[in-house]
């Protein structure tokens, strides 16, 4: 059986926290569990320099082709320049679009926002989004962009049976299975809601440890 892991990274960059990782650790992690392919951002990315951190994951895909692939991160504060930094990734090959509202404290559906998605459209990618809230802008911006391919990362986290409710309304999202948050059930939720066409096998690697998922 082949195993795609769809929400990854190639560092866990919680050095505040003492917790320090780098593509060696989630390539080490993949091999422990026979995960064929990561689809993977730059974490310090989504809170710091994203350009710097596009770039280390670009290099990553480059030493490890076939295995790691890369979803561009830009800060929607920045406007253009960061949707014109979304267009390098993807020149580059990059795989998706990463989008991350606690960082950001942008709703997906936020005018800064919604552009992301027409370039996610246009460009014929997925976007990964952090879901911890039960997916509440998620259920607007889904049915703005019903084009856009959504993958619901966490799949609304501690509100799980919310972010499942959110799903089944609109056929252009997509759950994915990682979090902290291992309550019996989830997944026999979510696949009965929506199929198992639209459950995604996510590990948050290197921050958690593939295990909880592959439980799942």
């Amino acid at each position: 059986m082949r195993i795609i892991d769809a929400h990854a990274h190639i560092t866990s960059g919680w050095e505040e926290l003492g917790i320090v990782r780098d593509v060696g650790d989630s390539i080490r992690l993949m091999d422990r569990y026979n995960i064929e392919v990561s689809f993977s951002s730059d974490s310090r990315a989504l809170r710091g320099d994203y350009k710097a951190g596009n770039d280390r994951l670009l290099d990553a895909m480059h030493h490890y082709p076939g295995r790691i692939c890369g979803y561009a991160v830009a800060n929607p504060w920045d406007g253009q320049a960061a949707l014109d930094e979304m267009k390098r990734c993807l020149d580059a090959d990059m795989s998706g679009i990463k989008l991350h509202i606690s960082h950001t404290r942008l709703d997906y559906d936020h005018p800064r926002v919604l552009p992301f998605f027409a370039l996610a459209v246009e460009r014929n990618v997925p976007v990964l989004i952090h879901c911890y809230d039960g997916g509440r802008s998620v259920d607007r911006v889904a049915a703005q962009e019903p084009e856009a391919t959504i993958i619901m990362g966490h799949m609304g986290g501690l509100d799980w049976p919310s972010g499942i409710e959110v799903a089944s309304r609109h056929p252009n999202l997509y759950l994915e299975i990682c979090c902290s948050c291992s309550e019996i059930g989830i997944v026999e939720s979510a696949v009965a809601a929506v199929g198992p066409e639209r459950v995604l096998f996510g590990t948050d690697m290197p921050l958690l440890d593939p295990c909880s998922s592959l439980y799942k």
